[in-house]
């Protein structure tokens, strides 16, 4: 996603993972297409950032691992700008089979990797969140609310640091 978003403009991308290895693939990854891309290894509920870093947040798949998903918020509120704004991806818990299945037949996988790759999602949403653990989890953070579409098989939640907080 950071090498995608590099690849949209002049912008000054971070990317943030807790994996040693995903941060020095990340890194080979970006320097084989060519971008500049800060990547760095360090925790979501501890960020290695100052108050008021970005503009804009954007986590990926991976808020349903946080052990501690208000801390993981209201870090990213902290290292937002006034007015700044974040974007959490994904997988909505309460996903219909059915609807988890079309996903992956759109993908057009063979029968084999079609089998695990929906087993593997099935498993996810089991520890995912449903929208109304997403609003109590958003409500008890410093962010208050948030705006949360449906998106597949998942979620989209939108939030924004109010100025003067």
């Amino acid at each position: 996603m950071s090498i995608e978003l590099a690849n949209l403009g002049n912008y000054n991308i971070t990317g943030l993972d807790i994996s040693k290895t995903f941060v020095k693939i990340a890194q080979n990854k970006a320097k084989e297409a060519e971008v500049k891309v800060d990547f760095r290894q360090g925790d979501a509920a501890e960020m290695p950032f100052p108050d008021g870093t970005f503009d804009f947040a954007i986590c990926t798949s991976a808020f349903k691992n946080f052990p501690d998903p208000i801390k993981v918020l209201d870090e990213i509120f902290r290292i937002l700008k006034a007015s700044g704004k974040a974007l959490i991806i994904d997988m909505n818990k309460d996903v219909p089979k059915d609807k988890l299945n079309e996903f992956v037949d759109r993908m057009k996988l063979n029968l084999f990797d079609s089998y695990f790759t929906k087993q593997t999602f099935k498993g996810l949403a089991k520890s995912a969140y449903s929208r109304s653990e997403i609003q109590d989890i958003v409500k008890k953070s410093r962010f208050k609310q948030s705006e949360i579409i449906d998106e597949d098989i998942g979620f989209e939640i939108w939030l924004e640091k109010a100025k003067g907080t």
